[in-house]
């Protein structure tokens, strides 16, 4: 069994992470905001918050969650077919810079 992992997996994985963690700094500022049971609750329309950084991680996440439903499959496909080369693992790692630099690098886009 090879448990060394992939070029495409360990790209996967951070990529991962990185969409688990980006919603955090939401959740403080809505703790900071609010108080804790208002920022526990369920977000209202109306609730929005006060911080433009805040509402903007909140959309790259939720924009890192939709896209991520495209890019674990077919990272996982590579995976399980045995097609993975040096232009596939290229492209898994550019995907997580361009996402980690379009999360922190640049507020005005989602």
């Amino acid at each position: 069994m090879n448990t060394t992992l992939s070029t495409e997996l360990f790209w996967l994985t951070l990529t991962v992470m990185m969409t688990a963690v980006i919603w955090m700094p939401y959740i403080v500022n809505r703790l900071i905001e609010h108080s804790p049971w208002p920022a526990l609750m369920n977000p209202q329309p109306d609730l929005r918050p006060k911080a433009q950084w805040a509402e903007r991680l909140m959309r790259a996440h939720d924009n890192a969650v939709e896209n991520l439903v495209i890019f674990a499959p077919l990272v996982l496909t590579l995976q399980i077919t045995g097609t993975s080369n040096t232009t596939t693992a290229a492209a898994c790692m550019i995907y997580f810079f361009a996402r980690l630099s379009s999360t922190l690098l640049n507020p005005s886009i989602a």
